[in-house]
């Protein structure tokens, strides 16, 4: 049993890795979310708070977003195209469900109140430009 797990890990070090890293990065989300709660209805002082720190959560949620469907991707390539024993394929499917979790909740935590200040800064800087192309 012992030696199953230890391939295990082996197998998924990546995923491994992966989670500890999200896990680590929400729990530092979630801090910075409940220091931002208060100033949720002013998207410039949630952007602006801290030198920007807002701003570099979001960028590393896309950056762990796209590493997490990097992994999928690779490891859904795997399980298609090489012959996997049925252990190594019952992990590839552990770690691609385990992997949307995560998805699921850097979005939930992201969402709240960050990605709401980077949407209408977005609209904002979209309504500006788009006024002044038609000067």
């Amino acid at each position: 049993m012992k030696e199953k797990l230890i391939d295990y890990l082996a197998f998924s070090l990546i995923e491994v890795i992966y989670l500890i890293a999200t896990c680590i990065y929400l729990f530092k989300l979630h801090a910075l979310n409940r220091v931002l709660s208060p100033f949720s209805d002013n998207a410039y002082e949630v952007l602006t708070y801290k030198d920007g720190i807002a701003i570099y959560y979001f960028v590393i949620a896309l950056v762990m977003m796209g590493i997490g469907a990097f992994i999928i991707k690779w490891r859904l390539s795997q399980f298609k195209n090489k012959y996997l024993q049925e252990e190594e394929k019952m992990a590839i499917i552990i770690n691609v469900i385990v992997i949307c979790c995560l998805f699921l909740a850097i979005w939930i935590f992201i969402n709240n109140p960050i990605l709401r200040a980077v949407i209408l800064a977005l609209i904002g800087v979209g309504i500006t430009g788009f006024t002044l192309s038609n000067n």
